[in-house]
C-alpha cells in the first residue's frame, strides 16, 4: 500500500484530488496523508485520514522532515503565491529514504518553449525552475500537466464557447484544430492508476475536440445552428496585456487558434460532456 501525500486540500485541484483518492484510500489500496496549514479548514478531510501541520512560510527544518518522514508520493497542489516556497521541500525530499515520486504544484498547460517566449507568460518559469531544482538534487519528479480544464471551458466560457446560448467564437485556425480539455476527476484517476510508476512527465487530457466538432454537438444538442462570431486579434492582444488570467486565456486562444496542441483529435464523449454544463 502507497502512502500518498497531498499538500494543500481546499483549491480546485487540491480538493478534487482529495475526493478521488478517498474511496482508495477506503479500500486499503493507498494510505493517505494530508498536509495542510494550521489556519487551513479541515472539514472536508474524513475521520481516519492522518493529518499533518505544516506552515512553508514558518516551519524548521525538523518540522518538515517530520511532515515527508515516511511519505512515499507526495502531491502539492499550493497555490501561485507559494509556488516558490515548495523549494523548502526539497532538502527533506532528497534525504527521504521512503520517497518514490514528487508531483509539484502545477497540473496546468504543457506549454512549449515557442508559446514561453512570450513575455507576459514570464510568470509560468517558477514551475520550470522548480522542477529542474528537484532534479538537480537527485528528487524522483512527475510534472503533471493538463490542457484546459473542462470547468473553465464550459462553465467559465473561458475562450469564448457558450453552450447554453450555443454560440462559438471562430479565431484563425480553431475551426479545424484540436482543443485538449481536461476534466479534474480524470486527473484523479490517471495519478492513483499510475500511483505505484509514476513517469517523468503526465500529460493528461480527456477529449480534444476541433472548433467544427464543438459547434456539430452543439447544433445538435440545441436542434438549432450555432451561432458563431468572430474574436479578433485586437480582442486577444488587449486581453494579452490585461494582467492575471487574461494572459492565460490569450495564450491559450493563441495556441488553439494557430493549432499548436499537442493532441489528436477526440470528440468521443464530447456530447456527455458538454451535458453536464447545460
Amino acid at each position: 500500500m502507497t502512502t500518498v501525500a497531498l499538500l494543500s486540500h481546499t483549491g480546485y485541484v487540491g480538493s478534487n484530488l482529495l475526493r478521488a483518492f478517498l474511496p482508495a484510500h477506503t479500500d486499503g489500496k493507498i494510505k493517505l496523508v494530508v498536509i495542510h496549514r494550521p489556519s487551513s479548514n479541515v472539514a472536508t478531510i474524513p475521520e481516519g485520514i492522518e493529518r499533518r501541520i505544516l506552515d512553508l512560510d514558518r516551519s524548521s527544518e525538523a518540522e518538515i522532515k517530520a511532515a515527508v518522514d515516511g511519505i512515499e508520493v507526495f502531491i502539492s497542489t499550493v497555490g501561485s503565491t507559494a509556488l516558490p516556497l515548495q523549494a523548502k521541500l526539497f532538502p527533506a525530499l532528497a534525504a527521504s529514504k521512503s520517497l518514490r515520486a514528487f508531483i509539484p504544484s502545477d497540473f496546468g498547460t504543457d506549454w512549449t518553449a515557442e508559446d514561453l517566449k512570450t513575455p507576459e507568460l514570464d510568470f509560468i518559469n517558477v514551475k520550470y525552475d522548480l522542477v529542474k531544482q528537484a532534479r538537480d538534487l537527485k528528487i524522483p519528479t512527475t510534472e503533471v500537466k493538463t490542457s484546459l480544464f473542462t470547468d473553465f471551458f464550459f462553465k467559465f466560457k473561458f475562450l469564448g464557447t457558450d453552450v447554453n446560448a450555443n454560440t462559438y467564437k471562430k479565431f484563425r485556425k480553431n475551426l479545424t484544430s484540436p482543443l485538449a480539455l481536461t476534466d479534474i476527476a480524470h486527473v484523479g484517476q490517471v495519478l492513483f492508476d499510475k500511483i505505484n510508476a509514476l513517469p517523468p512527465k503526465l500529460i493528461i487530457y480527456t477529449v480534444a475536440p476541433t472548433g467544427q466538432n464543438l459547434i456539430d454537438v452543439l447544433t445538435a444538442i440545441h436542434n438549432r445552428p450555432t451561432e458563431i462570431a468572430e474574436y479578433t486579434e485586437s480582442e486577444n492582444e488587449a486581453l494579452l496585456h490585461s494582467g492575471g488570467p487574461g494572459v492565460i486565456a490569450a495564450s491559450l486562444w493563441k495556441k488553439w487558434g494557430n493549432g499548436d496542441w499537442a493532441a489528436e483529435e477526440n470528440s468521443e464523449n464530447l456530447e456527455a460532456i458538454i451535458r453536464k454544463y447545460l
